[in-house]
């Protein structure tokens, strides 16, 4: 390669192969002058006419090492094409011919693109995306079924998708309205008068017995003090007239009572009683209960005690200020005896313990607000 670069720099026409022949081993130089030799003369067998000399103006023949060689030096092939590339190639354009007459033939037999296999004429027109059928209609497909198309959404807002259950039911409590010891023009001659009418919300913790307090307010009431209020197996409770309060036994929402009642002096008032629940998660009930009373029931249970629940309901009346006046009711005073089994002494001694422990819970929550417990 060193001796091919240096002949292409100087120009020098000789052939490099000679030098680099004689530079390998002699038998293996002759071996590559022989196989030269036996190609050349091979292409001067192929190739007769160019061994020989131009027929025009009686040129002398030459010999075949001065005619040009089919390969260069390099073993490319730089002779004229050969008879077998003449033939594919023939044999190529007679099957484009025969292809050529075939399609020739197809397309004389062919149905012109503006008719149908019919030979009837096409309709040409513009066609809409949304216009096109694709597939067949169902009507089409099923024809013996019945097709029904029905927009969406054509239920109304108003009217929800699971409706919900209806429960129509009512308890009858009495069978007859008891007689009462006043008249109900009576009771509405009090309405015209606000001194004679007193806002009474009762409080107190979860079943404390706020409910059956009302009940008896309502007895109270009666022409008939002999008649009994329910039975000890079910109890009244007037005041809780909904589903929800009845299937769980508490009350829910504030419910109020106007009644007429009389003082120890046999003055009478028209008393409106608010029914407020026990549970602390309706505080809320009982917070508006209290804006609009006058003053409260506290409803305590003697054998509960002073729960956390009734000592937030002793705060927050004494946070209304001294509008506020509230009384304390002990309830429950025969689960001393049915389920403590205490004896009278013992009993009295727990009532005691009750009063003081409320008494003195007043007393510092007074003087934590700065008020005046002489006042309660």
């Amino acid at each position: 390669m060193k001796l091919m670069r240096e002949h292409a720099a100087t120009g020098d026409r000789t052939n490099p192969f000679k030098e680099v022949l004689s530079l390998l081993d002699p038998l293996m130089a002759e071996d590559w002058q022989k196989q030269i030799g036996i190609s050349r003369s091979k292409v001067a067998a192929n190739c007769p006419s160019r061994s020989t000399g131009s027929s025009h103006g009686g040129s002398t023949p030459t010999s075949s090492t001065q005619a040009r060689p089919l390969y260069d030096e390099f073993g490319n092939y730089i002779g004229p094409d050969s008879d077998v590339d003449d033939a594919s190639d023939s044999e190529s354009s007679a099957a484009a011919s025969e292809y050529g007459g075939e399609a020739a033939a197809a397309s004389q037999e062919a149905v012109p693109m503006d008719t149908t296999e019919d030979g009837a004429p096409v309709e040409q027109r513009i066609v809409l995306a949304e216009d096109k059928k694709h597939y067949p209609d169902a009507d089409e497909v099923y024809p013996e079924a019945e097709v029904v198309f029905q927009d969406e959404d054509t239920q109304p807002i108003t009217q929800p998708i699971i409706a919900p259950t209806k429960t129509f039911d009512f308890d009858k409590l009495e069978k007859e309205v008891p007689e009462l010891v006043y008249d109900y023009h009576f009771l509405a001659g009090l309405m015209e008068h606000p001194s004679l009418i007193r806002n009474v919300a009762v409080v107190g913790a979860l079943h404390s017995g706020k409910t059956l307090l009302c009940d008896l307010l309502v007895s109270h009431t009666w022409a008939d003090r002999n008649k009994k209020l329910g039975n000890l197996d079910k109890e009244v409770k007037y005041t809780n007239f909904r589903g929800d309060e009845i299937s769980r036994d508490i009350t829910i929402k504030s419910t109020p009572l106007s009644l007429v009642l009389t003082d120890t002096n046999e003055k009478n008032y028209l008393l409106n009683v608010i029914d407020t629940p026990g549970h602390p998660n309706f505080q809320d009930e009982v917070t508006a209960a209290m804006r609009v009373s006058d003053g409260a029931i506290l409803v305590v249970d003697c054998v509960m005690g002073v729960t956390d629940h009734t000592k937030r309901m002793v705060k927050h009346m004494l946070s209304e200020g001294p509008r506020m006046k509230f009384v304390v009711v002990l309830s429950q005073l025969d689960r001393l005896v049915l389920e403590l089994r205490l004896p009278p002494e013992d009993a009295y001694f727990k009532l005691r313990y009750v009063i003081q422990e409320l008494n003195s819970y007043i007393r510092e929550e007074c003087e934590l607000m700065g008020l005046d417990k002489d006042d309660y």
